[in-house]
């Protein structure tokens, strides 16, 4: 919702870089509102999202410092089939070819939490990745680190941990911002980032009772040895006891956590 990070209505950056055929913003996140920002989510594919506004004193703000202004895309590390070298030439030739300028932010959670969240999304909604089996979720978690911490060691870039952000979401965007804008004054950066995520909150509070993705996943089954059926994509065990089961990934992704902590710029 900063008034200068845009969200680029077409897909000429990730098809300049050669990355196709994923969604460039969350498909679950999408909007059918008549006042939604229509944008090519994939070639050949339109999704609707919420347009926000952070209010005119964000954006008058914004205006008096005479920000420049950054599009904003979001590339999962199995975009680029997990290769971080690979995604590292996307993003110097797409740099050098357009004259561009492209900072990297790379977005981390716990990785427990993170496995947590993804099974219990994958309950409410088992479309959801319904290529990727539970049991196989931890794996993919570290291969994802694994591809984050080998890039951030090529490129550095700023860490933003989700923890951080929801103890408080104002100050870490403040920091993200100045990472942006150095010469901005940080009492500024505050101002607009404070209003920012007062209109996340507002878009998010109007669609946490009509999206799934906000909704609270059920319970597990209690009896892990039920049969599920072939074609049943949600989680039959207890995330606690898939975690367990997979202790020894569990400690590799807190190491390339940590490894990816440390390398913040």
């Amino acid at each position: 919702a900063h008034p200068r990070i845009e969200v680029e209505p077409t897909c000429r950056v990730t098809d300049a870089m050669g990355i196709e055929g994923y969604n460039r913003y969350p498909g679950a996140l999408a909007t059918d509102e008549r006042a939604g920002l229509d944008i090519e989510n994939r070639a050949g594919h339109g999704s609707r999202i919420p347009r926000l506004d952070p209010g005119a004193e964000a954006n008058d703000l914004a205006e008096r410092l005479e920000l420049p202004t950054f599009a904003v895309e979001k590339i999962h590390p199995e975009f680029v089939d997990f290769d971080a070298a690979a995604l590292l030439d996307k993003i110097e030739r797409y740099e050098r070819e357009h004259d561009a300028q492209i900072s990297l932010i790379y977005r981390l959670r716990d990785p427990a939490e993170s496995i947590k969240s993804m099974l219990a999304y994958k309950r409410r909604d088992p479309r959801w990745y319904d290529w990727l089996k539970p049991d196989a979720v931890p794996a993919f978690f570290e291969r994802s680190y694994r591809t984050l911490a080998d890039l951030a060691e090529l490129r550095p870039g700023v860490v933003s941990l989700y923890e951080q952000h929801r103890l408080d979401a104002p100050k870490e965007l403040a920091r993200l911002y100045a990472a942006l804008w150095p010469k901005a004054p940080k009492k500024d950066l505050v101002t607009i980032a404070r209003a920012a995520e007062g209109e996340v909150d507002r878009a998010r509070g109007q669609r946490a009772s009509t999206n799934p993705f906000f909704r609270s996943a059920p319970a597990a089954p209690k009896d892990s040895t039920s049969k599920a059926s072939s074609k049943q994509a949600a989680p039959d065990v207890s995330a606690d006891e898939l975690l367990a089961r997979h202790a020894e990934t569990l400690r590799v992704l807190s190491g390339l956590h940590d490894r990816l902590t440390d390398s913040s710029t």
